[in-house]
């Protein structure tokens, strides 16, 4: 298993008294959950992904986020999980794809309904694409966002999974 924790940024990049443009964009009436990242340039709706028998089958997701199927709903009090595409079929980038830019302290905004809840990334690491423990983990104040990393051509596959977790403040 590969752990790659981030290094300590000595000021976050989009600090919450910063105004950043795509704060402009709030959801106001918004059909379902929305996520937005501003130092990965992330502003989606977030569906939900349902299990079959192969597992969660994210072929539709496109430029959405989704939430697994049996995990917490957005805006639950308990472990929110999150997944994007990095890259999408058509070699154009995924909803996630500058999610490894993402640095300790950097600002994530989850929409439901009318309220709004903030978390700050606490860690950035990479992990083996079959492990699915940070799916188990159980901490009430976090939210993981989860996506393909280290693509092999030889294989076709993505051999790792990028997570980002931050926590509730």
């Amino acid at each position: 298993m590969l752990w790659r924790f981030a290094a300590t940024a000595s000021q976050p990049s989009n600090p919450t008294d910063t105004p950043l443009r795509i704060e402009l964009q709030t959801p106001t009436q918004a059909q379902g959950p929305v996520l937005l990242i501003p130092a990965a340039q992330v502003y989606a709706d977030v569906t939900e992904i349902y299990l079959t028998q192969d597992g969660w089958d994210v072929t539709n997701l496109g430029h959405k986020v989704g939430y697994l199927e049996g995990t917490a709903r957005p805006g639950s009090e308990q472990h929110v999980i999150l997944v994007g595409h990095i890259e999408l079929r058509d070699g154009t980038p995924g909803v996630f794809a500058k999610l490894d830019e993402l640095t300790l302290g950097d600002i994530v905004i989850l929409y439901t309904g009318e309220r709004e809840i903030r978390y700050t990334v606490t860690q950035v690491f990479e992990t083996d694409a079959n492990d699915l423990n940070i799916i188990a983990e159980i901490n009430n104040d976090l939210l993981t966002l989860i996506t393909c990393a280290d693509y092999s051509f030889l294989s076709n596959t993505y051999r790792t999974r990028l997570i980002v977790q931050a926590k509730k403040i």
